[in-house]
């Protein structure tokens, strides 16, 4: 009886075993082809952050050692419209909207969970926002009903409207950010993936 109970447990230390190194594997594997940059579409901000806003992430995963695990940057392409209340002039024209482009960058943490799940975790430190002064205004016009479009710079005031907008958005989006989960591989340069209940596809950029 002694024997049978030894032999048992030998058994199950030996499958325990495989099945840690087997799920060890596969994480690494997961690492393995993650590594690198992925080019995402484009996303809307959630509208109780940001009303009028889309953000488009590349994400540079970088495995450190021959482990598991490494660091990511996300740099994200932002456009965030604002609406303008202002008066018609003169000429029967009025800007009634303005469109400012920004680029947003991130760091964290990353770990391949298992097979098919990332873990992520960003640190909203880091967060860096830079907006173009450029911006451009949707003119309309009642005598003729049509919209018309005009490149400015704007103040530094209107700068900050834009920069914190772009900043609140992105802070929300990070932290909702936990994991890639359910990641599937249709080739080595695309890949899609489940983010915040929202599934994504992301390629290699050329």
């Amino acid at each position: 009886m002694k024997f049978k109970t030894s032999a048992i447990l030998t058994v199950l230390t030996v499958v325990a075993t495989l099945g840690y190194v087997t799920a060890c594997d596969s994480s690494s594997r997961l690492a393995t082809k993650i590594s690198g940059p992925w080019s995402g579409t484009s996303v809307r901000f959630d509208k109780k952050t940001v009303t009028d806003g889309t953000y488009t992430p590349v994400y540079e995963f970088t495995k450190v050692g021959s482990g598991s695990e490494g660091t990511v940057t996300m740099t994200a392409r932002i456009s965030i419209t604002l609406p303008i209340n202002s008066q018609v002039n003169a000429e029967g024209t009025a800007p009634v909207s303005a469109t400012a482009a920004a680029v947003a960058t991130v760091s964290g943490l990353w770990h391949a969970h298992d097979e098919d799940e990332i873990k992520l975790a960003f640190d909203p430190a880091t967060l860096k926002v830079d907006v173009d002064p450029d911006v451009q205004f949707a003119i309309a016009s009642v005598l003729t009903n049509y919209d018309t479009d005009s490149t400015a710079t704007v103040s530094p005031q209107v700068l900050k409207a834009f920069r914190d907008q772009a900043t609140h958005g992105m802070n929300d989006v990070i932290t909702k950010i936990h994991e890639f989960d359910d990641i599937h591989f249709q080739s080595d340069n695309m890949m899609t993936a489940e983010i915040h209940k929202q599934r994504q596809t992301f390629v290699r950029p050329q």
